[in-house]
C-alpha cells in the first residue's frame, strides 16, 4: 500500500521538484568556489580551504532546499483543493503524509550526491592534492541528516498553512540564521532545529550528537504531526 501511495504522490509532482536538487547543488558549488577563490586560496590551507567555504554555505542550502521542496509539494494539494478529496479515501491518511516526507528525503539525497560529485570533479580538475573524499561525504551527509528535524517542521507548517509565503519565510530565516545560531554564545539557541546543520560538521567536536538529536526530534515530530494529520480537517 505504501509503495502505491508513494508512486501516486510521485506522479503528482511538478517538474520543478526534479530541478531543485540540481539548482541547489549548482548554487552551493558556485558560492563555495567564489568564497574559496576570494579568501581561502590565499591562506596556508590552500585547496583544502574549500571545505571551510563549504561549511559556510552548506547548512543554508540544505535548509533552503528542504523548505522549497516542502512548500512546493504542499502547494500542489492546496491549489488543487485535494486535501478534502484525499481525506475521503479509504486509507490511513498518515501514510500520505509519510510518503510526502519520503519523497523530500529522496530529493535531498539526490542533492547530496550532486554536491559530492560536482565538488569531486572540480577538485580533480583543479588540483593534484589528494581529495579527502570520506570527509567530503561526511560533511555533506551530516548537514542533511541534521536538517531532518527542520524538515518535519517545515512540511507540517507547509501543509497546515495554505499561504506558502509564511512557511517559506520561516524556512529562509531559519536557513540564514543557522550559522549565527550555531556560533551564538547563548547555548539554548543551539537547541533550535535550524542550528543543527551548522553544528553537525566534522570540523566540530561531537558533531554526531547534533545528528542524533535531529533524527530523534525528527522522528518525534513525525509521529506527532502524523497523528495530527490523521485528525485534521481541511476546507
Amino acid at each position: 500500500m505504501m509503495l502505491k501511495i508513494l508512486i501516486s504522490e510521485k506522479m503528482k509532482l511538478k517538474n520543478i521538484c526534479y530541478f531543485i536538487p540540481v539548482i541547489s547543488s549548482i548554487i552551493l558549488i558556485a558560492f563555495t568556489c567564489i568564497e574559496w577563490y576570494s579568501y581561502f586560496r590565499r591562506t596556508s590551507v590552500g585547496a583544502y580551504g574549500i571545505f571551510n567555504a563549504l561549511y559556510i554555505f552548506l547548512p543554508f542550502i540544505m535548509l533552503l532546499t528542504v523548505t522549497m521542496l516542502s512548500s512546493i509539494i504542499a502547494e500542489i494539494e492546496h491549489k488543487a483543493g485535494a486535501w478534502k478529496v484525499m481525506f475521503s479515501l479509504p486509507l490511513k491518511h498518515s501514510k500520505i503524509y509519510i510518503c510526502k516526507l519520503i519523497l523530500i528525503c529522496l530529493f535531498m539525497f539526490e542533492t547530496c550526491a550532486l554536491i559530492v560529485i560536482g565538488l569531486t570533479i572540480l577538485w580533480l580538475t583543479y588540483t593534484s592534492e589528494p581529495l579527502p573524499f570520506i570527509f567530503l561525504i561526511k560533511q555533506v551527509l551530516s548537514s542533511f541528516l541534521a536538517s531532518v528535524a527542520a524538515l518535519t517542521i517545515q512540511l507540517w507548517i507547509s501543509i497546515r498553512i495554505s499561504n506558502q509565503a509564511i512557511p517559506l519565510t520561516i524556512g529562509v530565516i531559519g536557513g540564514v540564521s543557522s550559522l549565527t545560531l550555531a556560533r551564538s554564545k547563548i547555548e539554548y539557541l543551539h537547541l533550535l532545529p535550524w542550528a543543527y546543520p551548522s553544528l553537525a560538521s566534522p570540523f566540530i567536536e561531537n558533531y554526531k550528537l547534533w545528528i542524533m538529536l535531529s533524527i530523534i526530534l525528527g522522528v518525534f515530530f513525525l509521529v506527532v504531526s502524523s497523528v495530527m494529520f490523521e485528525k485534521s480537517e481541511f476546507k
